[in-house]
Order: C-alpha cells, then structure tokens, then sequence
C-alpha cells in the first residue's frame, strides 16, 4: 500500500503526464496513463487510484481537467500555444543570445505547450544565422551581476570594448570604466546598460555584450534621483531614457525639428512613438518636433536623404551638412 509521500507522488506524476502528453485532441483513457506512469516513472496504479487522483487535482486543487468518452485531458495551461510562439520568436531574433543556447530555450519553451506543438518542435521556424548571434561568453553572467548590483545599490567596474574586424572584442579604453548602474534595457534587439560615471550627474549607456571583465565594487552608487530630469520611478525613467535615444545613440537629448514628406509618418511613430509631434504643412509636407540625442537625431535624418530638412537645432543643421559634404567628396 502507497504511504502519504508515495501518493503525493503518484499524483504529481499523474499531473505531469496530462500536461506533457493531452490536450483536447489528444485525451488519454485510463490504461494509457497507468502505461505512462509505468514507462515514464515505474510506478504501477490500477483505474480506481488513477481515477481518485484525477478527481482531486481537478476538485482540490482545480486543475482544468475534463474528460469525454475518448478519455481525460488538461484543458488549461500557463500559456497557450500561440503565447509560446511569440517567445519562440523572441529567442530566434535575439541577436544576443548563441545559437546553441537559442535552441535549447526553444525546446523548453516547447516541452510547455501541447502535444501538438511538441510534435511540431517549430521545425518550420528557423534561427538567424551564426554571424549575429552574441560571442561574448560572459553575457548571461554580465545581466545576472548587474542586476545583483542594482538590487545591492553597489557600482560595478568593467572593461568596455569594441568589435575587430575579425569579430572579436578588444578594449575601446586603457582604463576599466566604474559607474553606477541604474537599469538595464532591452532595445533594438540589445540589451543596454543605463548608468551614471563617477560623479558626473548625467546618464550614459553602455552594450552588455560588449563587456568583459565585469566586478561589483564594495562602493555605494547614487540613486536615479540624483540626476537632473529624473526621479527614483525606474519604469518612468526607463520610458523616458529610450524614447530620448533613438537607436541608443549617447548624448543629451535636445528639441529636433524636422521637415519631411507626410509619407514617412508611419516611420516617425514607429522610431519614436508617441512623444513625437506632427503638423501638416501642405498636402505633401509635414513639420516633426521630438526629443532624441544630436547624434542619434542625425542618423535618422540622414537616412531620408534630400527627403528630410533639418529646422532645428542650428548644431543639428551643421553636423548634416558637414556629414553630406564628406559623403560628396567621395564620389
């Protein structure tokens, strides 16, 4: 006879069985589960007990279990299969994660879902080539410190670096650079590093995959609040960080006027949502008012050509014209 832990057991394994093999598809009788519980756990229950266990995971613990005259099945999980899909796809464009790592997640991603994505294992999706996916061994220990040294309210030290032509990474700076780090940010398909130097007030950011040598230091950092603009409310400050730094350029963000076709309104919301502000001009122009850094500001219009004038500021008109002189010069 099954003693009490022996029959907590046999439920949780019985609970594991509908959530790895049915569905509504794909329910299973009686004999089918006891087969499992056998083949998968060595353990051996008649129809009664099976029957007992099902009835409580459903009544006492209300799991979503029904059965129909073709058997039981798990009617409800933590995520459908079309919300596992859009994790699925998040991993496969994820420039920073490997590609062994990628398809690892992948598969445990799909061990939650149904039988039938299971069957599937997404083999119809593929990952993005190897030449994008991240090199920097120490990325996933990178997040995991940072993230101790913010919730530590410690700063950290590291060497920053930049990719060779070989693709690999070599120091951008002879010194390590210490900081205090805020909040780390997904853009862009990279994950970011918001952060204050030293006692400069001002926030910069950084490339997680391009750090090595990372270390929390025994030193205090300062909060958000400290620096001008912000506050202590970190998803606010986060909010307000990304939409200031289009691409993730550096910089201090500044008021940028620009007048381009209405044509490209759509591009304008979907580079800086809504803080941007846009007036009709005539029936083919439109005048665009947002915040961004000069830099970042500067690729943008660049991209659009004679299809996009700089208004203001006076900084921003001369780094255009000074950048299309040098691209003229060489043809």
């Amino acid at each position: 006879m099954l003693d009490a832990s022996d029959k907590k057991a046999s439920i949780l394994c019985i609970l594991k069985i509908l959530e790895q093999y049915t569905d509504s598809n794909h329910p299973l009788i009686m004999d089918e589960i006891a087969k499992y519980l056998e083949k998968d756990y060595s353990l051996k229950l008649d129809r009664n007990s099976i029957s007992r266990h099902l009835k409580f995971l459903r009544d006492e613990f209300e799991y979503s279990i029904e059965n129909n005259t073709k058997g039981w099945y798990l009617s409800e999980r933590s995520f459908d299969d079309s919300e596992l899909r859009v994790l699925v796809d998040g991993v496969l464009s994820s420039k920073y994660i490997p590609e062994s790592t990628a398809q690892k997640l992948i598969d445990r991603i799909a061990d939650l879902g149904t039988p039938t994505l299971r069957a599937k294992k997404l083999n119809h999706v593929y990952t993005l080539p190897n030449w994008i996916h991240q090199r920097n061994k120490d990325f996933f220990l990178n997040l995991e410190m940072i993230e101790e040294a913010i919730r530590k309210q410690q700063q950290i030290s590291f060497t920053y670096n930049e990719v060779q032509t070989d693709g690999s990474l070599q120091p951008k700076y002879t010194r390590s650079q210490i900081v205090h780090p805020f909040a780390m940010i997904c853009a862009y398909q990279q994950y970011y590093l918001i952060c204050s130097i030293g006692s400069l007030n001002e926030l910069r950011h950084y490339r997680i995959d391009k750090i090595t040598e990372l270390e929390i230091r025994k030193n205090k950092a300062i909060t958000w609040g400290v620096i001008k603009g912000y506050t202590n409310n970190v998803r606010r400050n986060i909010g307000t960080y990304a939409k200031e730094h289009n691409l993730m350029f550096g910089g201090i963000p500044e008021d940028i006027v620009l007048k381009m076709p209405k044509k490209h309104a759509g591009n304008i919301y979907d580079n800086y949502g809504s803080q941007v502000q846009m007036k009709e001009l005539d029936d083919d122009t439109m005048e665009v008012c947002f915040k961004d850094s000069l830099e970042g500001a500067r690729i943008f219009a660049q991209q659009y050509g004679s299809g996009c004038e700089v208004i203001a500021p006076d900084a921003l008109r001369k780094m255009v014209r000074e950048e299309l002189e040098k691209a003229l010069k060489k043809y």
